[in-house]
């Protein structure tokens, strides 16, 4: 018995905690985000569907616009990056791989935060975001913050959302 006390505590309890460790992880995460969200149930429609998202950056406020597809399950919201002739042009050679752009929850039917993820990995660039549902479903206003590693800078701006 004390053996097997032994056993499962010095070589059962660290293997339990490596896989625990590994099914909350980002890279995890990141990994399963898109094949759940392929999974999305239709019963509760919130902010999924489509949408065209422009967030300005710079102290020009310049405008970069994509269109996203957003599902949702289990209480995850993620966001794709889908074909369309308004997507700007720095994603047009991605677009067609429906990159991840962006993960989140819904909090109270309004607010929508997350972390976002530039699609063209070789930016580097990565942030978090806060957004404001309209009750009608229909616009999602907030802002972005966003870490720039080529530039060693954070920034923030203006995100919107209309619904297509």
């Amino acid at each position: 018995m004390e053996t097997l006390l032994w056993f499962l505590k010095w070589v059962i309890g660290p293997i339990v905690g490596v896989f625990v460790t590994l099914l909350v992880s980002e890279p995890l995460k990141n990994w399963l985000a898109p094949l759940v969200s392929k999974l999305g149930s239709k019963q509760e429609e919130g902010i999924t569907g489509k949408w065209k998202a422009t967030f300005y950056y710079g102290s020009t406020e310049i405008p970069y616009v994509e269109m996203l597809e957003i599902s949702s399950l289990f209480g995850q919201v993620v966001g794709h990056i889908i074909p369309h002739e308004d997507n700007h042009s720095a994603i047009k050679e991605i677009e067609d791989k429906k990159t991840l752009r962006l993960r989140g929850i819904i909090k109270d039917n309004r607010f929508f935060t997350g972390v976002w993820f530039h699609p063209n990995r070789k930016n580097h660039h990565h942030g978090a975001f806060k957004l404001l549902i309209d009750t009608n479903n229909e616009e999602i206003r907030g802002i972005w913050l966003g870490y720039s590693e080529s530039r060693n800078k954070i920034e923030s701006g203006r995100w919107e959302w209309i619904r297509v």
